[in-house]
């Protein structure tokens, strides 16, 4: 599949994403998300509980998906920062879609570019795999 015909299919369809891992990881996998089937934005403290307590329900019944969280998602979280809480804006959007609706996609068979003046050469990493990783964790933990 060719990397334009993804992006074509994820501009032409409300709320479908794309998600690349890079072939440095030996059988990777991407996948592109269409068609969803479910859509909760949190932008309040008001039904939070509920809100997610339909996430987990929608989890356990087999759906999959994704979230974006604004920078200010965290005022719901920190009990001193809950006086900045509009309510105006969707802080936390989640998005969940049918496994039909999921297409996985072999990395290593994406197309990236089919314009030579853009190829890169004799591209090196500066990290190992280990390293990559542990440095993921330091910022994680």
């Amino acid at each position: 599949m060719n990397i334009q015909e993804i992006i074509n299919k994820v501009l032409s369809t409300d709320n479908a994403a794309f998600f690349y891992t890079p072939t440095i990881y030996g059988k990777s996998k991407s996948y592109l998300f269409l068609k969803p089937q479910k859509k909760i934005s949190i932008n309040s403290l008001k039904g939070l509980d509920n809100k997610l307590n339909r996430i987990d329900e929608l989890v356990k019944n087999g759906f999959v998906g994704y979230s974006l969280m604004n920078y200010e998602s965290g005022y719901l979280f920190e009990k001193t920062l809950h006086k900045y809480l509009t309510g105006k804006e969707n802080l936390i959007q989640f998005y969940f879609y049918d496994m039909k609706d999921v297409i996985e996609i072999d990395s290593n068979k994406i197309e990236l570019s089919n314009d030579e003046k853009f190829k890169i050469n004799n591209f090196k990493l500066n990290t190992t795999k280990k390293e990559y990783f542990d440095s993921i964790k330091k910022i994680v933990c």
